[in-house]
């Protein structure tokens, strides 16, 4: 597990990470990663001398399996509540992912192959978040809407700190930012929307599904 700065750490998997925000009254995870991956994440806190059990709320940026496939089984083990936006929300709530892929010939094939990695138990979120909303942790967690990736794609913009949560809205390649794009990108022109409104932010850190970005 990596500190980014104090009290926010990355955990590394095998394909995306999460991020654990630790306060006085809360411990919150931003997605979950693939069925399964609690117990790197019960390991992972473990090194901080927290668990699992502790965490207090799970907030998902979208409905994609590599990213809330162990939400049912860590929700069990903690009782955390988990938070979502509406569309991603209906779509956890039967374990399928809000959208299809734009996949054809060998790529079809190859994501028919991979599928039954990203399968996710359905689970009920309670709390729907909705753009400018805020979670009262790291000066204030503000929720940004930020669809084109998914339909209902949403990411976590903390100004006191300059730390944005982006989920897979920004891509992140050998220190370089790109808006989602490719197969499982469901609109592009709402993508690159996205990703233009979170430039304009200016975060200090920009902490991807699939990598991580400092700007010096």
């Amino acid at each position: 597990m990596e500190n980014i700065i104090e009290n926010v750490y990355l955990i590394h998997s095998n394909i995306v990470n999460q991020y654990l925000v630790v306060d006085k009254n809360e411990i919150l995870l931003i997605d979950t990663g693939l069925k399964g991956n609690e117990k790197n994440i019960d390991n992972s806190m473990f090194e901080i001398g927290l668990s699992i059990k502790q965490i207090t709320k799970i907030l998902i940026t979208h409905a994609d399996g590599d990213h809330y496939g162990a939400l049912k089984s860590l929700i069990i083990q903690s009782g955390a509540l988990a938070m979502a936006s509406q569309k991603e929300s209906e779509a956890i709530s039967i374990g399928k992912s809000s959208r299809k892929m734009n996949s054809k010939g060998l790529k079809s094939i190859i994501f028919s192959i991979i599928s039954p990695l990203f399968s996710s138990k359905p689970v009920k979120i309670y709390v729907i978040l909705k753009n400018g909303d805020e979670i009262p942790i790291l000066g204030g967690l503000r929720i940004l809407s930020t669809p084109g990736h998914t339909p209902d794609h949403i990411s976590f913009y903390s100004r006191t700190t300059g730390i944005l949560f982006s989920g897979d809205s920004i891509r992140i390649i050998n220190s370089q930012l790109f808006p989602s794009s490719g197969s499982n990108t469901w609109d592009y022109s709402l993508a690159k929307k996205s990703f233009d409104l979170q430039m304009a932010l200016m975060p200090k850190y920009i902490c991807g599904g699939h990598g991580f970005y400092k700007n010096n």
